[in-house]
């Protein structure tokens, strides 16, 4: 608990703010109440050794009282964000509540140094995915940015965070003789939907969400068109709305066993109605779905316990498996990053190095023939 003295010195007056750091009493002194009372709070708040590094990081460059911390940048910067449906808005209260609580949280926004959220990501490192933290460090970094147009810090502190990777969240891959067991099991009506899903790597609400005018069975080669997704509200209502990043708004080139399937589901329908339908000829809903879903998996009998977003990770390494380029699938998924996806499925990319090598050896053995029987060995020996 922190104590402010007031004291007359022959300059004028001045506040002493009293406080332990490890036992020991310390003080700091001020020229203003004002200045006092905040330090006093935040001392409080975060502990007399943080609050000191604060102040050594703010220099005095601003008055006080008038920087909020990361807290309220955080929410203030949610609130008055434009084009995202109240389901996205409410994700982002969530991840902006969990940052709150962090050391972060409580401090003023010009007294955040790079190496403080340096520290804020790595204590996240072995709680959560790095997809995770770099959600939660691309929601900081633009409240900060907030901050930087507001001229209240110099810079922005997240600018310069490495993320890295973290341990990889268990992915099951289903083989082929897998999926088949599964489609056996889940019956005729759901079955277009998990071939489109397995076939295609669109993510459940894109699938859902497609309506007879985005499939052009007629091109070469078969395509489907992804421009909307079911997005959450706050409630128990669903909304179509863009995918999710400017990406995420692409082609899909689909292989003759989509076509198949979904052709039935295409003829005689109105361009707007929806091509996947639960068994009421109602928009399918995740939550009933999983249901389906589960019960299928335990009836195929294959000893593992996939979600239905395995399927899309088993998309993409059937992809990798066949030398497809990590930029080509990047574009398939929707992915914003090439960095997304190389976080994601780059240590699927190790199955395709082989490959890389028998290509470079068709390039370079006729250039030099006379090394190819020494090569040859050398590879034998490994």
């Amino acid at each position: 608990m922190a104590h402010i003295r007031h004291r007359k010195v022959k300059s004028g007056n001045r506040w002493h703010v009293l406080y332990r750091i490890d036992g020991r009493m310390v003080t700091d002194t001020f020229a203003h109440p004002e200045g006092a009372s905040e330090f006093a709070e935040l001392v409080d708040r975060v502990g007399g050794a943080v609050a000191r590094d604060v102040l050594r990081a703010r220099r005095g460059s601003v008055k006080a009282g008038q920087i909020p911390t990361v807290a309220q940048a955080l929410t203030e910067h949610i609130d008055n964000l434009t084009g995202i449906t109240e389901g996205t808005r409410r994700d982002y209260r969530k991840m902006a509540a969990l940052i709150a609580k962090s050391a972060l949280g409580p401090l003023p926004v010009d007294a955040v140094t790079d190496t403080a959220v340096g520290k804020w990501v790595d204590s996240q490192r072995d709680q959560v995915a790095a997809k995770t933290i770099r959600n939660r460090h691309g929601l900081l970094y633009a409240a900060m940015s907030t901050q930087l147009d507001k001229r209240n810090i110099a810079a922005n502190p997240c600018a310069k965070t490495k993320i890295g990777r973290t341990e990889r969240g268990e992915m099951t891959i289903l083989s082929r003789d897998e999926l088949a067991a599964v489609l056996e099991a889940i019956g005729e009506h759901w079955r277009p939907l998990v071939i489109t899903l397995a076939g295609t790597g669109l993510r459940f609400g894109e699938a859902t969400a497609l309506q007879v005018r985005d499939f052009d069975l007629e091109h070469v080669p078969p395509i489907l068109r992804v421009s909307r997704s079911w997005k959450h509200t706050d409630t128990k209502d669903r909304e179509l709305g863009p995918p999710k990043s400017e990406k995420g708004r692409r082609l899909v080139s689909l292989p003759p066993e989509v076509v198949a399937v979904v052709r039935p589901l295409l003829e005689g329908r109105a361009r707007e109605a929806f091509v996947f339908v639960n068994t009421v000829g109602a928009p399918v809903r995740q939550n009933s779905f999983h249901e389906v879903w589960t019960a299928a998996v335990k009836r195929s009998g294959i000893g593992k316990r996939p979600r239905v977003h395995d399927l899309r990770h088993s998309h993409v390494a059937s992809q990798i498996a066949q030398g497809v380029p990590l930029p080509v699938i990047q574009r398939r998924l929707g992915h914003e990053q090439i960095t997304t996806t190389i976080d994601t499925y780059g240590h699927l990319a190790d199955d395709a190095l082989s490959v890389a090598a028998q290509a470079a050896s068709m390039y370079l053995s006729p250039a030099a023939p006379q090394l190819l029987p020494d090569a040859r060995r050398e590879l034998d020996a490994h």
